[in-house]
């Protein structure tokens, strides 16, 4: 679905800022913009899939599984609300 609005974030945003992102606006690839807004990349809920580690014991991860997981079902648990009231 195409909309007249992009969101995106900086090289600077950490990856929670990222995934809030996504799951507020319901999306789930961002353009990666520089201090200068030049597009610099994009980044994927499917490149942060790859990248999350799982929790072990106490330690925590900078990109948590649970993390991801938790931004893709908020994202698809709206979509489908929505599809589900269209009918």
């Amino acid at each position: 679905v195409m909309t007249d609005r992009v969101y995106g974030c900086t090289v600077e945003d950490d990856i929670h800022t990222a995934l809030a992102t996504m799951e507020k606006h319901q999306v789930r690839r961002l353009p990666v913009v520089n201090p200068d807004r030049k597009l610099v990349g994009v980044l994927s809920i499917g490149d942060l899939t790859l990248h999350a580690e799982k929790r072990e014991g106490k330690r925590i991860p900078d990109l948590s599984a649970e993390d991801v997981m938790e931004t893709y079902q908020g994202i698809r648990v709206r979509q489908l609300t929505e599809q589900t009231a269209q009918l």
